[in-house]
């Protein structure tokens, strides 16, 4: 483990890996700094931060000793290479691009990083499509919902309404309080007919004049 300097890594010897490939393994900057403190003060570079590195029974003996169940209710079991598809499922919901994920684990298969190291259930996938902008707005919607009204329903709703106008006009035009546009000389004087098609008083439409 290199803890020291700006960049941190882990360097994997060729002995352990599947592939035997050695490879160095970024570390992230706080637990690298969390690492230093596990060392001596008169530590050299060189020297290992773990004496001995923690094997399955003390994970177990931390395990029991905290109260964490070996398995949970779904039946996971938990075990050292459990933190590796934490760390692939934790990587996806925090952005850390697949390239690098495989390059992290050592995966010649791009397919074993997403399908087998990805806890599905444990991303989060309704904080994901609330990420998606909702392109619809108010009036594409209320176009939406009138598509959804049968069109009697709409005309009859269209009539009442035209119903309620050509009453507000009446009622006007008998009190005097005709609420078209006035003229010049104060308000136009109307007929009292009682139709829905109002016009002042004049001669007919087409009349010749004398």
């Amino acid at each position: 483990m290199h803890v020291e300097g700006d960049k941190p890594f882990v360097l994997v010897r060729d002995t352990i890996t599947k592939d035997k490939d050695k490879r160095a393994i970024p570390l992230h900057s706080y637990l690298a700094s969390q690492l230093r403190v596990l060392r001596p003060v008169d530590a050299k570079d060189s020297d290992r931060v773990f004496p001995r590195f923690p094997r399955r029974k003390a994970l177990l003996r931390d395990l029991a000793e905290v109260g964490i169940e070996k398995k949970d209710g779904l039946g996971r079991t938990l075990h050292l290479r459990s933190f590796r598809k934490t760390w692939q499922t934790m990587g996806v919901r925090y952005g850390i691009n697949q390239r690098s994920a495989q390059a992290v684990l050592g995966h010649s298969d791009p397919r074993l990083t997403a399908n087998v190291y990805t806890d599905v259930p444990s991303l989060a996938l309704h904080d994901e499509i609330a990420k998606l902008p909702w392109i619809g707005n108010a009036q594409g919607n209320a176009q939406i919902e009138a598509k959804k009204c049968p069109f009697q329903e709409i005309r009859s709703v269209a009539s009442k309404l035209a119903e309620l106008i050509n009453f507000a006009e009446q009622k006007a035009i008998l009190e005097g309080e005709s609420s078209h546009p006035t003229g010049t000389d104060g308000p136009e004087k109307w007929s009292g007919r009682q139709d829905s098609n109002l016009r002042p008083p004049g001669p007919k439409p087409g009349a010749l004049p004398g």
